[in-house]
């Protein structure tokens, strides 16, 4: 083998083991990067409206999001059910 493909050759064994200890490292699990969509109704203009769901933020969130449609700020209450991952969703109006 040259010395270039020598070089090559160390370059991907790091890549390889860093891919397995991304696997192996709790932050990584699957179940830390669920993400789901759910889909809520503007609370100015009534549209429907989709939104991503991250599971891995907890049973109980909220956040601030523009309608698709009419662009007005809507929050978010999103409650998630921890048997069935089920996702319910109550707007209010941002001022």
């Amino acid at each position: 083998m040259s010395e270039d493909a020598s070089a090559l050759h160390l370059p991907l064994a790091k890549v390889t083991n860093f891919t397995v200890n991304l696997i192996n490292d709790p932050r990584f699990r699957i179940e830390n990067l669920m993400e789901s969509t759910a889909e809520y109704f503007c609370a100015f203009c009534g549209e429907a409206n989709t939104t991503f769901i991250d599971f891995s933020a907890g049973t109980q969130q909220s956040y601030i999001e523009d309608c698709q449609v009419c662009c007005r700020p809507n929050i978010l209450y999103i409650r998630v059910d921890e048997d069935t991952l089920d996702v319910e969703i109550d707007t209010d109006y941002q001022e």
